[in-house]
């Protein structure tokens, strides 16, 4: 009988199994579908049109919300690395920098436009994020409000990260809040239903899943029409069960068009809004011009902040190399070199 060999220390440890892309390309289709629903709700407002209620009460727009809440939810909870100041960190980051790429812009435009005055609180306000819980009536474009109700999540996140046994009296506050602000409450919902089922598995339970959608739909007609979106919310996440995947390059390519539904969601309506201006009542073209404009809009933006990121992190770097501690770390690691030598 073959004795097994010992694994030495050098060796190299064996590979965790790592979830294949297969089962998170249509969790990022989903975001696709739900950007083009909430880009369509405001297509419809800017040409003066109203929209059409399409399941439960819900138009487009907060179909596309609930959906995006929940995904954003479910991959924070999928997210274990590091301690939750750390995965907070790591979030803000990702949110604020192209956020401010595109404030600055806003608040350059309407610098020169004059559309609306900018004290410098608002000004803050702004830049912080916080500005439709300080200053909604003056805030300068109105649909970065979804900004500052991302960010309150993730901040929620971070503290079920710390104590999980918080996240039922969340949900209990939630939907409380739906009698007073039923917009954030009904979203604060969708977000914390991708959370939950992401705690409780590694792929969330259809039948939970369903369930819950189920429970959730009598609860909109019955008590308070804001479970409705807990109802897309748990819908949605049935996208993480659909058995089949796609080839390697095309789950690349959606991969990548649905890391950007964010900067996409950053410029798309002022391109809209400058769109319909030249060519007011036109939905078909407003739709044509503003999305391509917005798409390359939102190319631009993200290739800024990986030009930012990198210029920041080779800055950083540099300041590490030039640090005393940094030069007597070499120092002595050439030291220790020579002698082993």
């Amino acid at each position: 009988m073959r004795v097994p060999e010992r694994q030495s220390a050098h060796s190299a440890p064996p590979r965790s199994s790592a979830k294949p892309p297969e089962r998170l390309v249509w969790i990022d289709a989903a975001r696709l579908l739900a950007m083009g629903m909430v880009a369509l709700q405001h297509l419809i407002k800017i040409c003066d049109l109203e929209p059409s209620q399409v399941v439960l009460g819900l138009e487009p727009g907060p179909i596309g919300l609930a959906m995006f809440f929940s995904i954003s939810g479910l991959l924070a909870a999928q997210d274990r690395h590091g301690d939750p100041v750390s995965w907070l960190t790591k979030r803000l980051t990702r949110i604020y920098l192209p956020y401010w790429i595109a404030v600055v812009g806003l608040l350059l435009l309407n610098y020169f436009v004059q559309y609306k005055p900018e004290p410098l609180s608002l000004v803050l306000a702004e830049l912080a994020g916080v500005v439709v819980w300080t200053q909604q009536g003056d805030i300068l474009g109105m649909y970065l409000w979804f900004v500052s109700l991302l960010l309150f999540c993730y901040l929620l996140t971070a503290v079920v990260k710390f104590e999980r046994r918080v996240l039922p009296i969340m949900i209990a506050v939630s939907i409380l809040w739906l009698w007073w602000d039923a917009s954030f409450a009904s979203f604060t919902l969708s977000f914390l239903t991708g959370l939950t089922l992401g705690l409780s598995a590694d792929q969330p339970s259809p039948k939970i899943a369903v369930s819950i959608a189920l429970g959730a739909a009598v609860l909109a007609f019955t008590v308070h029409p804001g479970f409705a979106c807990v109802t897309i919310a748990s819908l949605t996440m049935l996208t993480t069960a659909i058995p089949f995947s796609l080839q390697s390059h095309t789950t690349a390519i959606i991969a990548r068009l649905s890391g950007m539904t964010y900067h996409f969601y950053l410029v798309h309506v002022p391109i809209y809004l400058a769109v319909e201006h030249f060519f007011p009542h036109r939905l078909a073209i407003v739709f044509l011009l503003g999305t391509a404009g917005a798409a390359l809009g939102a190319v631009a933006l993200y290739l800024l902040e990986i030009y930012l990121r990198k210029g920041f992190f080779s800055l950083t770097a540099r300041q590490r190399q030039g640090s005393p501690t940094y030069a007597t770390a070499r120092s002595s690691a050439g030291s220790a070199t020579t002698s082993r030598r």
